[in-house]
């Protein structure tokens, strides 16, 4: 018995030595240090761009793409767009809307200094929007003509207010698109001679990085310590040229670059490289833009809703994305971009691949497939149209692959290509084409009015189809007047329902931007992209260096 009580003895012994010793590890790895990895400053980030700079400044970057690149790095606008279209603060901090819709009134951040250390000030805002208004001005008569009408004040020297007209929701987006210049380096130069300053290649701005030196071959970049909305973690970026895109593909593959967007169509063998590139991301995102086949609703053959219908449901858009252009687009749906705020996953009609259903409406309608006929027919018609598209090569490709679905309906599209400013100038323009494969590039704002508003059938209009629908019309002038983005959105949806019911439009696809960038590049992040310079949109935060820190002790005592 008492060897019994001596052995449980030993065994409580050995518990509590053990149990000891487990706390005195605990306790000492609680006591250890936690450490994080973070984020740290450094590192020269080198993007690559196909063509060269000739004017980077806000008011002259618009038609050159190394332009628009580096003034989306320099300057910075009143607002912006983040990824999903969405208008946000950048040099306002906030604004306000009289109750007329008529008047913005945006209220300057404080402190915001140009990169040469003079204060950004209500005299920079004002300067910018009259030069634009300015006759004389030498720019893109397009993009001054968005602020035609619009009257600007200033109350304080942090205080300015835009007047327009009427009220027009869709131009705080238009805040968006211009980057502001500064007044006391450009004030003093004639408008008419401002593609001559020597600002256009040595700008000063107020963005996240600034001007350093440039050559033939790139331009330097270093960040700018006191950019109003944080220091950016890269110390410099360089912005390296190149002849063609093919060229600077090479470079980032060879590793000369870490980033490059790829402004054109890139073929199955280029995206196979580049994803099977373990060194690089791709981050693929939706253009603001679609690509859509427009039916002359004016052609006999267009007129019945349920063909239309039927052409869409008789459309594998996936198989087009995947096959006809290497997986560089998304099957669209609505003419409003997804991942945007406006647009409506909700309920308007859906068209899914169903061949079936297809035949099925164009029977219904009395376009029949007589045994032994390739081609429907109808009264004595075949069902055979012209299909135009311009000479893109992913157009083309795009147009090849509907025509051959279609052919499987019976229906007989017959493909043909010319120049964009032909294509335009002598058929989709003068509304003299049955069907045309194009593309619409949208704006920061989602409003479809200058396309599919019926006061837009004509010259100079875009409404291309013809479409003509009278609650269509009071849906999209409805939304242009409203200021809350929350009924604006509402009104969408309803438009979204209609268009889909109606079918003006074969919708093909969205196309996307592949911006490949190093692996060792951290901290990007992508949404919809609305321009290029948008892949820019939080680059402060990137990063190519870490740190190790202690963000605390866990569990240790307390005295």
């Amino acid at each position: 018995m008492w060897l019994l009580r001596v052995r449980i003895r030993l065994r409580q012994v050995a518990f509590v030595l053990a149990s000891l010793v487990v706390l005195i590890i605990v306790w000492y790895l609680a006591s250890l240090p936690v450490k994080e990895v973070r984020a740290d400053y450094g590192g020269t980030f080198v993007e690559g761009v196909a063509g060269a700079p000739r004017s980077i400044s806000p008011l002259l970057s618009q038609l050159n793409d190394a332009d628009r690149d580096l003034a989306s790095l320099i300057f910075s606008s009143l607002t912006r767009s983040n990824e999903r279209g969405e208008i946000v603060p950048d040099l306002a901090e906030r604004w306000d809307v009289s109750l007329d819709g008529r008047t913005y009134t945006f209220h300057l951040r404080p402190g915001v200094l140009w990169h040469d250390g003079t204060p950004f000030t209500a005299d920079d805002v004002l300067y910018t929007i009259e030069t634009l208004k300015n006759p004389d001005f030498p720019g893109v008569r397009e993009f001054a003509s968005l602020w035609n009408g619009v009257s600007v004040s200033k109350a304080d020297g942090s205080t300015v207010a835009l007047t327009l007209k009427g009220p027009y929701s869709p131009f705080l987006a238009n805040t968006s698109l211009l980057g502001i210049a500064p007044r006391h380096i450009l004030g003093k130069t004639p408008v008419k001679d401002l593609r001559d300053a020597a600002f256009n290649t040595r700008p000063v701005g107020t963005g996240p990085f600034k001007f350093k030196e440039a050559s033939a071959e790139r331009v330097m970049l270093e960040s700018d310590p006191n950019y109003f909305l944080g220091k950016p973690y890269l110390s410099a970026m360089e912005v390296r040229f190149f002849a063609d895109n093919t060229s600077a593909l090479a470079a980032l593959e060879r590793k000369e670059i870490h980033g490059l967007l790829s402004r054109q169509w890139l073929s199955a063998e280029e995206m196979v490289r580049l994803s099977g590139n373990e060194s690089l991301r791709l981050n693929i995102s939706s253009r603001a833009s679609y690509s859509l086949v427009f039916l002359n609703l004016n052609f006999p053959l267009f007129k019945d809703k349920a063909v239309r219908q039927a052409l869409i449901y008789g459309l594998d858009r996936d198989k087009i994305v995947n096959v006809a252009l290497a997986g560089q687009g998304i099957a669209a749906q609505s003419p409003i971009v997804p991942g945007t705020w406006a647009s409506d996953s909700g309920g308007a009609r859906k068209y899914d691949f169903d061949p079936e259903k297809a035949k099925a409406l164009l029977d219904q309608a009395g376009w029949r497939q007589p045994e032994g006929s390739i081609v429907r027919k109808k009264d004595g018609l075949e069902f055979r149209f012209a299909l135009l598209t311009n000479d893109d090569r992913s157009r083309i490709a795009a147009g090849e692959e509907v025509v051959r679905q279609w052919r499987t309906l019976g229906v007989r599209a017959e493909l043909s290509a010319s120049s964009p400013s032909r294509l335009l100038r002598d058929f989709v323009v003068p509304r003299r084409y049955q069907a045309a494969l194009y593309g619409l590039d949208l704006g920061y704002d989602p409003d479809p009015y200058p396309v599919w508003h019926s006061s837009q059938k004509t010259e100079p209009g875009f409404n291309f189809p013809a479409f003509a629908n009278e609650k269509a019309d009071r849906l999209l002038e409805q939304a242009r007047q409203m200021t809350s983005q929350g009924e604006r959105a509402k009104l969408y949806a309803e438009f979204q329902s209609i268009f889909a019911e109606e079918a003006p439009g074969v919708l093909l696809y969205y196309p996307t931007y592949v911006y490949a960038v190093d692996a060792s590049v951290k901290g990007t992040s992508f949404g919809v992209v609305f321009e290029p310079g948008n892949r820019f949109l939080n680059v402060k935060d990137w990063y190519m260096r870490t740190k190790e820190v202690e963000v605390g002790l866990s569990a240790r005592p307390r005295k």
